[in-house]
């Protein structure tokens, strides 16, 4: 895609202006943590059922509630 200046020369145009360069990596990093975060839940899970003795159905509940959270949460959010 081809962006025309002023004078009505073409120009590439650019992925995004240089002031909205932070915000972008801001939040794309944003979303690797979160990522990352809910990642190292399910790993952590195996191990949290060792030490706090949680059976499997304690854990799935664990997990249903942390899921469950965004089918909650999105009702209002979409509102």
């Amino acid at each position: 895609m081809q962006a025309t200046t002023a004078t009505g020369q073409s120009r590439p145009a650019t992925f995004t202006e240089n002031k909205y360069l932070i915000t972008l990596v801001f939040v794309t990093s944003l979303f690797m943590f979160w990522g990352i975060a809910i990642t190292m839940g399910d790993v952590l899970n195996k191990h949290f059922q060792h030490v706090l003795s949680l059976t499997k159905t304690q854990s799935a509940f664990v997990q249903f509630a942390i899921f469950g959270a965004y089918f909650v949460m999105g009702i209002p959010a979409g509102s």
